[in-house]
């Protein structure tokens, strides 16, 4: 019976992704998303790699929206020597930053 007078809950990522709709720029999330389109390691540890792949994505939530489309694109992006040790195709997007961390 409460639950009519209560607001809509979002996750906090699901937030950011509002906001970020709603305040940033078409032009720089466009920019943004050709960003993440092209990411790859190349200099970067892993770490980094990550960072950036976190970040960036936010602005191509649609190029991440399932665990396994997530898989996919982080999977492209580290250099020949972590994409060889990754090869087995982790069972997650997390499994798969794990075996990259340690590569």
């Amino acid at each position: 019976s409460g639950s009519k007078n209560r607001p809509n809950t979002l996750t906090w990522n699901e937030f950011l992704t509002k906001f970020a709709d709603k305040y940033t720029p078409p032009i720089y999330r466009n920019r943004k998303k050709d960003e993440f389109l092209e990411l790859k390691q190349n200099e970067l540890s892993i770490a980094g790699y990550e960072l950036q792949f976190v970040r960036l994505s936010k602005c191509a939530s649609e190029e991440v929206s399932t665990d396994e489309l997530r898989r996919d694109k982080f999977e492209r992006g580290p250099r020949l020597e972590v994409r060889e040790k990754i090869a087995i195709k982790p069972p997650s997007y997390g499994a798969l930053l794990e075996a990259a961390l340690r590569a």
